[in-house]
């Protein structure tokens, strides 16, 4: 019945091979016991660390993060650890009596895990840490904090400090890269004046002292620096949980009334999800391709296709508003299939001044669109239908890319990918294929995004 999620990883993972910046930042990371790694967004902070891990026989890991990234988390050590593991995700605290020598956790839940003695700490995403006053702060890097009980902690964010030098004090005190106290590094390294809520804290100065300061235990890598040793689009996969669906009507109108319309739809869901995997599996089976026969049966499975989008809209914004406010990258471009998931994803990022376009768009509005996300800042969401938005547009004012609801096509996926590229983009340029956590969508997105790197491969 074709190959598990397990199967594909471990296929994948023998293919995958470490870019020569990657290697160089795996090996930095084992050589101390605090270690910042500062890579700029997409350049592959969890491969390098994971491969790290391995060099230094890490058996016992924690690794906290945004809840969002858990599984995604789990699934990187899947592909890139060289070695058994026994990986414990937390999501809840009912997780926390039996976990593996990999533990993943979010920081909200870190002050529920049991004490242990890590031979490493990972915290990704470290700018969680930025304030001197939050409970997961002192969680982390208290006196009685997480860090202390481990063997050596790195640190990973593209965006240490999102608003200002200050917020990264407490990484440098508690690693003592930096001896002076709270009060007397804001007053060197920040510009600031007194207001009625305290101080204010506008912008930094000495930065080229505070550089030297973090030299030691700071590494950063920007995408135009590594851009030589890239593919022309680096294609990569985001794994999300399922998150809720609700049956509104502007998404499944004709189950949203009546008693009996959920039981319907969960009916023909499940009759939709089978015939799928059931082509998919056949295909493989018989040693045939098994995305042409996906695409000769997309209407008739497009209930269960649509719902799967959905599922992971909210994930997806989760993760993207938390980008964009960091400061992570200015803009991103989102690719999908279906109308309803693209109308969620811009409410979802409404904050952001998200344009769309689809098949029914007018072309004056199209246009407009297009013209409004590549010259305007405060236009930072652009979410297209990837085969009306997938060609002949430019969209180079970003680099960075999600594909929520793939082609069944390799080459459309890539195609939607180099609408980033053009003359003017001087960025490595990154594509995320989204999948649902632990469900066929992910076994699928797995394979697809192999067929793609070879259509790259033959023609790159």
């Amino acid at each position: 019945m074709g190959d598990t999620i397990e199967r594909l990883q471990t296929k994948l993972a023998a293919m995958i091979e470490l870019f020569p910046y990657q290697k160089q930042g795996a090996d930095w990371l084992t050589q101390a016991r605090f270690r910042l790694l500062a890579d700029e967004m997409r350049l592959g902070k969890t491969a390098q660390t994971i491969t790290a891990a391995d060099a230094i026989d890490a058996t016992t890991i924690t690794v906290l993060c945004p809840a969002v990234a858990r599984i995604n988390w789990e699934r990187e050590f899947h592909k890139f650890s060289r070695r058994p593991r026994s990986i414990s995700v937390i999501l809840s605290a009912k997780d926390m009596k039996n976990t593996g020598d990999v533990r993943i956790c979010s920081y909200d839940l870190a002050g529920k895990l049991p004490k242990r003695a890590d031979d490493l700490l990972i915290l990704d995403e470290c700018h969680y840490l930025k304030s001197t006053d939050a409970g997961r702060a002192n969680t982390v890097l208290g006196k009685a904090g997480l860090i202390h009980q481990a063997a050596r902690t790195w640190f990973l964010s593209g965006t240490p400090a999102p608003n200002h030098p200050g917020e990264l004090w407490t990484m440098l005190y508690v690693t003592g890269t930096t001896k002076l106290p709270y009060e007397a590094f804001v007053d060197k390294f920040c510009v600031h004046y007194p207001s009625p809520y305290g101080r204010k804290i506008t912008e930094g100065k000495n930065l080229k002292e505070l550089r030297d300061v973090m030299a030691p235990v700071m590494l950063r890598r920007t995408k135009a620096q590594v851009k030589p040793e890239m593919p022309p689009v680096l294609f990569s996969e985001l794994v999300v949980p399922a998150g809720p669906v609700d049956l509104e009507i502007n998404f499944f109108p004709q189950w949203a009334n009546g008693p009996d319309g959920p039981s319907i739809l969960k009916r023909q869901l499940d009759e939709q999800y089978c015939k799928a995997v059931n082509a998919y599996d056949t295909a493989v089976k018989d040693g045939k391709d098994p995305f042409p026969i996906l695409e000769a049966i997309a209407e008739q499975t497009s209930l269960w296709r649509r719902y799967t989008g959905l599922q992971k809209v909210p994930g997806v914004v989760e993760k993207v508003a938390a980008e964009l406010e960091a400061g992570a990258y200015r803009k991103i471009v989102i690719f999908a299939w279906h109308k309803a998931v693209i109308d969620r994803l811009r409410e979802g990022l409404q904050q952001f001044d998200p344009v769309t376009l689809f098949g029914g768009t007018p072309a004056a509005k199209r246009q407009k669109n297009i013209d409004r996300f590549q010259n305007r800042g405060n236009c930072r969401v652009f979410i297209g239908q990837i085969l009306a938005a997938g060609t002949a547009i430019d969209l180079s004012a970003a680099s960075n890319g999600l594909i929520i609801e793939p082609s069944w096509v390799p080459g459309e996926n890539a195609q939607a990918a180099a609408r980033m590229d053009g003359p003017a983009q001087k960025e490595q340029i990154s594509m995320q294929i989204v999948s649902v956590a632990g469900a066929f969508d992910e076994r699928q997105a797995s394979v697809l995004l192999k067929k793609i790197r070879t259509l790259q491969s033959l023609f790159d």
